[in-house]
């Protein structure tokens, strides 16, 4: 499981899954290429494009172990 933390202030309303994950999202989105596709504005159109970094941050935790 991946989790990651993003401040809010730093999203618009583009494809938040770009915003968080980067452009290889994009690879298995079935919206990709198409006029529905959140990657066409904002700040994930800039991420794909590579004009801008994600800013989300991986957050590690701690497993349980179940026995």
């Amino acid at each position: 499981m991946k989790i990651a933390a993003i401040n809010q202030s730093d999203l618009d309303s583009s494809c938040w899954l770009i915003q968080f994950w980067g452009k290889s999202y994009c690879q298995g989105c079935e919206y990709n290429g198409t006029k529905e596709c959140g990657a066409n504005l904002g700040n994930a159109k800039r991420i794909k494009e590579g004009k801008m970094k994600v800013k989300s941050r991986a957050v590690l935790i701690a497993q349980e172990r179940r026995g």
